[in-house]
């Protein structure tokens, strides 16, 4: 199997694994090391005596290039008998060797880094498998595909026994990634407080998470919106009159100018206000989750995932695409993404959500059922 330019393969409680460059790659860096070591008898011949910086960055860059293309690529050989890390690469006729003991190292992580430049052309997210240990970091492998980085990450912690944490989420067994006790009765109250709502039906567990309002963040962004939407077109009018004057040939370009900044703050004004004011509604169950957005300007287009494509649920840091911005929320792992839910809520909803969803997921239909009818209408509740 691969892992960008790894090529690894299992076998009776050992992983092996070797990288090397690509044909593109390895394209790349001859050309590059031609044209750098090209630069210093040119410099030469014409009696040049080039910039200290300009002449090592030529020599530097030339002899990397070209040991990246007559190297090895590095080996890798994970050996759960004997209890060994071996990391070993070859360059210019020469190899070297490392070991480790495997149980120096607790767990695996797949990290994400990006978007970053891909050969200065393109765009894209490097994810990485790193070997986790209180004393030493390893990084087995790197590939722009998330899929064969998982499946890597997750090859290895089999090998070493230990558990996988995915873009800084919490450390679990492979086998344990959506493990959780189903539920037997009524949801536990949520945490006081929270706002958030549960019920219990024979389609499943129903949440309902609350918007997380206008946050300090949330009013300076809304500030910010208003400064480009209602403050800078007559603070520009003002300005191009002043400087160039409102003569008919040239009105069009304020004119173009002030629609342009009332559309931005407007539409910026738009999305912060959606998310200030919008909450959640999930239905949970065995067969997988519905999230629809509740508010006065959320999107009500349901978003379906089958269980069979959820890979996990966990709570960490990540970017919410609305704002581009870090927050806690709980991140719903599938084969077509991730879903973020509850983002800048409170870490006890948080958590207290997380662990709904995973209960409600491992709960088989027929308990959803036999629970909502222990559930008394209000009918019986008054006759109570």
């Amino acid at each position: 199997m691969r892992c960008g330019d790894t090529e690894w393969a299992t076998s009776d409680g050992t992983l092996s694994a070797r990288n090397r460059a690509g044909p593109v790659e390895r394209g790349l860096c001859a050309a590059g090391g031609v044209t750098s070591l090209a630069l210093l008898p040119y410099f030469l011949r014409h009696g040049w005596r080039p910039p200290p910086f300009e002449f090592w960055a030529a020599l530097v860059g030339g002899l990397g290039a070209l040991s990246r293309l007559f190297s090895g690529g590095t080996q890798w050989r994970l050996d759960r008998a004997t209890d060994t890390v071996e990391r070993g690469s070859r360059a210019f006729g020469r190899s070297t060797v490392e070991r480790y003991a495997l149980s120096q190292f607790t767990h695996v992580e797949l990290r994400e880094r990006g978007p970053i430049a891909d050969a200065g052309l393109v765009s894209s997210v490097l994810y990485r498998v790193v070997l986790k240990g209180p004393e030493h970091t390893l990084i087995l492998a790197g590939s722009h595909d998330e899929d064969e980085t998982r499946a890597l990450a997750e090859a290895v912690t089999r090998v070493l026994g230990g558990g996988l944490s995915i873009k800084g989420g919490p450390v679990r067994g492979v086998d344990e990634r959506l493990s959780a006790a189903p539920l037997r009765h009524l949801p536990p109250e949520p945490p006081p407080g929270s706002h958030i709502r549960a019920s219990r039906a024979p389609q499943g567990l129903g949440l309902w998470l609350p918007a997380t309002g206008w946050r300090p963040r949330r009013l300076v962004q809304a500030a910010i919106a208003g400064l480009i939407g209602l403050v800078s077109p007559p603070a520009f009018l003002g300005l191009w009159a002043s400087r160039v004057g409102m003569a008919q040939e040239t009105a069009w370009i304020p004119a173009t100018t002030v629609g342009f900044l009332v559309l931005a703050g407007g539409y910026l004004f738009w999305r912060v206000a959606r998310e200030a004011t919008s909450g959640w509604h999930i239905a949970a169950s065995s067969r997988g989750l519905e999230v629809v957005r509740l508010g006065r300007w959320a999107r009500r287009e349901p978003v379906r995932i089958p269980a069979t494509r959820i890979h996990d649920i966990d709570l960490r840091q990540s970017s919410d695409g609305a704002r581009g911005e870090r927050e806690l929320g709980i991140i719903v792992d599938h084969d077509g993404g991730e879903l973020a839910l509850g983002m800048g809520l409170p870490r006890a909803s948080l958590e207290w959500t997380e662990g709904m969803l995973r209960r409600a997921l491992a709960t088989p239909p027929e308990a959803h059922r036999h629970e909502a009818a222990q559930i008394p209408t209000p009918a019986a509740r008054q006759r109570v």
